[in-house]
C-alpha cells in the first residue's frame, strides 16, 4: 500500500507519485529547460505622494523630492515568483544591487540631479534578460542648491573674508600708528623737560661763570682757562638746543634715500664701497617710520663693518603698492647658520633690536644668506602705515 504523498522511482528512470487523483509520473529523462528570456517592465514611479506611468522621456520631479519609490516586474508563463532582479540606479548606486525576488526599489535622500534607474530579471532557470527596462528621471534644485547661489555664497565669503582682511590690516596699521604717535609724545615731553630743567639750569651756570670770569683781570691763566671752558660749554649747549629743537620737531614726510646716505657715509669706512639703490614709484614715508627703518640700517651697517669682513654693501629700498622693503646686503662671510636661525647673538642685542624695531612698524625682518657668500638683511613694512 502506497500513501497519498509516497515517491518511488522504477528501472527505467521514471518517477511514480501516488495522490488522491490516482498515479502520476515524471520522465527524468526528458525534462525541458526555460530558456525563454523574461520580459522586463517598470509599472511604475512613486515620487512623494504622487504616482508616475512610465515614460521614454525624462520625469521631472518637483523642488524638494528626496524619496522615490519604483516598482517593477518580469513576466513568465513558468514560475513568475521565482524570477530574480538586480537594479542599479545611475546617479546614486555605484554598483548593481542584486533585490532577489523583490519587485521594489526604495530610495530615500536623493538631491537634486539627473538619474536613470535601469533593471534587469532573470527567469526561474537563471536565463537573464541583460537589455531589462530603464526610466530616467530629474530632480530640480531648489535656489539655495543651484550653481549661482552657491557662487554667490563663495563671493559673499570671499568678500567677508577680504573685508576682516583689510578690518585686520588697518587695526595693525593703527596699532602701529598709535605707538609711533605715543613715541612722539613721549618725545616732547623729554623735550620739554630737558628745555625747562636742564638747559635753563645749565644756561644759568655759564651767566654765573661768565660774572666770575669778569672779576678775574685779563691775562690771568685761570681766566683764559674758564673762558676756554665757557666757549666749550657754550657749543655743549648749543648741540643740546638743536637736539630738542629735534625731538619737538613735528616732521613733514621724508625722502629715505637721501636720509640713509649720510648715516652710510657715517658708519662705513672708506675702503667699503657702498650704494643705494630706489625701485619702484619714489615717495616720502612718514619722518617716525623712518628714523626707526634708518636705526635698523645703522646696526646692519655696523654689524657688516665690524663682523662681516665684506667689501661692499648695497642698500635696496623697494616701493611697492602694499609694502615698503628695505634689504641691507653685504658679501662678507655671512651669519652662522645657528646665528641666523636664532636671529640674536649671544649676549648680544643688536640683532634683536632691529626685529624688535620692525615688528613695532607692523612688518617683519628676516636674515638671509647670500649666495656664493654674505648676509641680507631685508625688512618689510605696510605701506598704510609709511
Amino acid at each position: 500500500m502506497f500513501g497519498t504523498n509516497d515517491l518511488a522511482a522504477d528501472g527505467g528512470g521514471r518517477l511514480w507519485l501516488a495522490s488522491n487523483q490516482g498515479l502520476a509520473w515524471i520522465d527524468t529523462e526528458r525534462l525541458t529547460r526555460n530558456d525563454v528570456v523574461p520580459p522586463v517592465m517598470i509599472r511604475s514611479l512613486i515620487a512623494g505622494k504622487t504616482l508616475h506611468a512610465p515614460s521614454d522621456s525624462v520625469i521631472e520631479l518637483p523642488v524638494g523630492t528626496d524619496r522615490v519609490e519604483i516598482e517593477f516586474a518580469a513576466l513568465s508563463l513558468t514560475d513568475a515568483g521565482a524570477n530574480r532582479y538586480r537594479y542599479v540606479l545611475r546617479g546614486a548606486d555605484g554598483n548593481w544591487v542584486d533585490a532577489g525576488h523583490q519587485r521594489q526599489a526604495l530610495y530615500t535622500n536623493l538631491g537634486p540631479g539627473n538619474y536613470e534607474f535601469r533593471v534587469i530579471a532573470s527567469n526561474n532557470d537563471g536565463v537573464w534578460n541583460r537589455q531589462g527596462a530603464k526610466i530616467a528621471f530629474t530632480i530640480a534644485p531648489a535656489f539655495y542648491q543651484t550653481g549661482w547661489f552657491l557662487a554667490l555664497a563663495c563671493l559673499a565669503i570671499g568678500a567677508v573674508v577680504w573685508a576682516f582682511y583689510r578690518w585686520r590690516l588697518r587695526t595693525v596699521a593703527a596699532q602701529a600708528s598709535s605707538r609711533l604717535e605715543a613715541r612722539l609724545s613721549e618725545r616732547e615731553r623729554i623735550a620739554r623737560e630737558l628745555h625747562d630743567t636742564l638747559l635753563q639750569g645749565f644756561q644759568g651756570l655759564m651767566l654765573r661763570f661768565q660774572s666770575i670770569v669778569e672779576l678775574l683781570p685779563k691775562g690771568d691763566k685761570a681766566r683764559s682757562a674758564l673762558e676756554d671752558t665757557l666757549e666749550r660749554a657754550d657749543d655743549v649747549l648749543l648741540e643740546g638746543r638743536d637736539r630738542v629743537r629735534s625731538l619737538r620737531e613735528d616732521r613733514e614726510p621724508v625722502p629715505l634715500a637721501p636720509l640713509l646716505a649720510p648715516l652710510a657715509a657715517r658708519i662705513v669706512p672708506s675702503a667699503l664701497r657702498w650704494t643705494i639703490v630706489e625701485e619702484g614709484s619714489v615717495r616720502p614715508i612718514r619722518a617716525s617710520v623712518a628714523d626707526e627703518l634708518a636705526r635698523i640700517v645703522g646696526e646692519a651697517l655696523a654689524n657688516a663693518v665690524r663682523h662681516a669682513e665684506a667689501s661692499s654693501v648695497e642698500i635696496r629700498i623697494r616701493y611697492a603698492a602694499d609694502k615698503l622693503t628695505l634689504s641691507i646686503a653685504d658679501d662678507g662671510i655671512g651669519l652662522p647658520d645657528a646665528i641666523r636661525e636664532a636671529g640674536r647673538r649671544e649676549g648680544h642685542y643688536g640683532l634683536v633690536g632691529m626685529r624688535e624695531r620692525a615688528v613695532r612698524l607692523g612688518g617683519t625682518l628676516e636674515f638671509r644668506a647670500r649666495q656664493p657668500h654674505g648676509t641680507e638683511v631685508f625688512t618689510a613694512v605696510p605701506s598704510r602705515l609709511v
